[in-house]
């Protein structure tokens, strides 16, 4: 191809309007030597011709690529005779823009960026998609798209499903072409003519072609991929030669395709001829791998049998290449799942492709190939890890009901109420595998129910708070029973009792019935306080005071006020001033236990409990006796059995 050195020129015949006489400065055999091939087919590869290559690399300004392709035999060669005012078949020809342009129209072509000077129109004429002995018709078309700023395709005859196929196979194979992640095929527009036209068809005939609603995947991705490759979009038809009306639609046709000129460009870039024989070049590479296909479906033959499966194909084979022998219970498994990998390697090979449906049903496929396999290799871990390694027996206390109930009898404490659990021991097996899972068996009753208080420090309080009783000498709180004495010193003798934290006593000699109130008695559950103190200076005598500084909180159930200290001695007692202080020292500690077990401390709750079940009354002589039994020798005291 190179340029044409002449001017081309329209003149009309005014005798015959609807005739077009073309006159040259040069013969038509000489124009039709201009015409040069640029892709030729040499053992059924693609070889770019060095003369095409030459004519394009000597253009000196901007290029616009137009490229004619459709169905063969339609009138295509005929077409680019007309747009480039031949009478003869081209296969690729260069020529100045303004030479197509009437000479009405020199100098009104638009600004300079849309139709410069020095533009050259690049025509490319291919070989018909539908020809059954055309060589390899498919690469022709796809390397003419591709470079194309302007894509005439001719259908000839009508408008059919077959056209829009033929235009589908050739954009389908285009998407296999993968470009740099900064580049971009160049923005292109279609005209679709219908040539040798005998029917009638709207203006917009093509637009509700593309916009119908079809069920057939077939026809609908045919369609998708005309809409997506082309934003602009027009429609034409030409009759035969000879109709009333076929000069007026030429013209029309020529005059739309010189209308839509404007320079090639590559990602915003304008493409120079040595840019545009070095993307032929690359173009030719990314084509060579590509085989003829005859199949109606061009996106699915072209995209997943020569690109998508094979791609699969591989993934799935290094999947299983790289999975490690599994002969034991591998407990880090997972880590060896390579499936997200291998789909994102799936995602960065297939980004170039368009037909994103058909790379989204590969993926599918692939990701259900590789679950597959790695489901097998898991199912094998499982059964190894469900291996048992230890078996556990274990037990636990189930409560299946409660009531309340009062202490009662003659305890101390008997208005208290406490909260009785019945509780079973209910046991099962714990299986232990070597995958670290763990099985049990059902829970299993193990026991009859037994009873439990729900007031921790009352289970059993009887055996764990120690009581005693025995003679003391107290020392009297009141002054006139000093004088009258004489003594600095008075010591009483008092029977004395400590239990269930109390500590009481009273006068043997004056309290003898059992329904008398005793002479006093100090309730530790409401004296949280209380301390008891050995006396420095008399190795027999101890103290029971309020620790820290306070005040009893209770003293209703003795005399001297809410500071007084009791002063008690063993002289005369059957145990040892030790023996009475670790009895009272621990129901002290009961106490403080039990009243916590009433309410957590110092709540609403605990104090309306202590107020409506905790007496800060004297006992009378018999409930402060019951539940003891004093040996003869004065030594043993122990709880009595028949105690409720």
């Amino acid at each position: 191809a190179q340029v044409v050195p002449c001017p081309l020129r329209f003149q009309v015949d005014a005798r015959d309007p609807c005739s077009m006489v073309f006159q040259r400065s040069c013969t038509l055999r000489q124009l039709t030597n201009v015409a040069k091939p640029l892709l030729k087919f040499e053992n059924d590869k693609a070889v770019l011709d060095p003369s095409g290559l030459s004519a394009i690399r000597e253009i000196p300004g901007h290029i616009y690529p137009v490229i004619l392709l459709g169905d063969g035999r339609a009138g295509k060669s005929y077409l680019a005779s007309r747009i480039l005012n031949l009478e003869g078949g081209i296969d690729v020809v260069v020529v100045p823009v303004r030479d197509l342009l009437p000479r009405d129209q020199h100098g009104h072509a638009g600004d300079a960026e849309e139709c410069p000077e020095d533009m050259h129109m690049l025509l490319m004429d291919c070989e018909g998609g539908n020809n059954a002995i055309a060589a390899i018709r498919t690469l022709v078309n796809v390397f003419g798209i591709l470079i194309g700023a302007e894509v005439i395709f001719v259908a000839g005859g009508c408008f059919s499903e077959a056209s829009l196929a033929n235009l589908a196979m050739t954009l389908a194979a285009r998407s296999l072409v993968q470009l740099g992640s900064e580049t971009a095929l160049p923005e292109q527009r279609l005209v679709f003519v219908v040539n040798k036209n005998t029917l009638r068809y709207d203006s917009d005939a093509l637009e509700t072609a593309l916009h119908v609603d079809t069920t057939d995947s077939g026809r609908r991705e045919n369609r998708e991929l005309v809409l997506r490759a082309f934003d602009e979009r027009r429609f034409c038809t030409i009759g035969t030669i000879g109709s009333p009306h076929f000069e007026q639609e030429i013209d029309a046709f020529k005059d739309m395709v010189l209308r839509d000129r404007r320079p090639f460009k590559v990602g915003g870039a304008l493409v120079r001829s040595a840019d545009l024989v070095v993307m032929l070049r690359f173009i030719v590479e990314q084509i060579q791998t590509m085989s003829e296909v005859s199949l109606p479906s061009m996106s699915r033959v072209v995209l997943m049998d020569g690109f998508l499966m094979p791609l699969v194909e591989r993934l799935l084979s290094e999947m299983e290449e790289e999975l490690p022998p599994l002969d034991d219970y591998d407990a880090d498994f997972d880590s060896n799942d390579g499936r997200p990998g291998k789909l994102a390697e799936f995602d960065r090979e297939a980004s170039h492709l368009t037909e994103r449906g058909l790379v989204v049903e590969a993926r599918a496929y692939l990701e259900r190939r590789l679950d597959g396999d790695w489901m097998r290799r898991l199912q094998l871990n499982r059964a190894l890890g469900e291996q048992v390694r230890d078996i556990i027996e274990e037990s636990r206390e189930v409560v299946t009901s409660k009531r309340w109930q009062r202490i009662g009898g003659r305890s101390l404490l008997a208005s208290v109420t406490l909260t009785v659990f019945s509780v079973t021991t209910e046991v099962r097996s714990t299986a232990i595998k070597r995958k670290g899972a763990t099985v049990y068996t059902p829970w299993a009753s193990h026991a009859t129910p037994v009873e439990q208080i729900k007031e921790e420090a009352f289970r059993n309080h009887r055996m764990r708070v120690p009581t005693l009783m025995g003679s003391l000498l107290k020392q009297s709180p009141c002054m006139w029973r000093k004088l009258v004495t004489g003594c600095s010193t008075p010591w009483q003798s008092r029977t004395c009792v400590v239990k269930e934290g109390h500590m009481i006593w009273w006068n043997p000699d004056t309290v003898t019935n059992g329904t008398q109130e005793v002479a006093g008695a100090i309730n530790f559950l409401w004296n949280q306080t209380a301390t008891v103190e050995p006396d420095i200076a008399d190795p027999d005598a101890f103290e029971i005071r309020p620790g820290g500084g306070c005040e009893w909180e209770a003293c209703d159930a003795f005399t001297g006020g809410s500071r007084r200290t009791f002063s008690f001695s063993v002289a005369q007692s059957q145990h040892t001033r030790t023996q009475w202080m670790n009895v009272i020292q621990q129901n002290i500690d009961w106490a403080k236990e039990a009243r916590e077990s009433l309410g957590p401390g110092d709540t609403r709750a605990q104090e309306e409990r202590m107020h409506s079940e905790v007496s800060r009354e004297r006992p009378t002589k018999a409930v402060a006796e019951y539940g003891t039994n004093w040996h003869s020798h004065g030594r043993i005291c122990r709880e009595v059995s028949d105690d409720p």
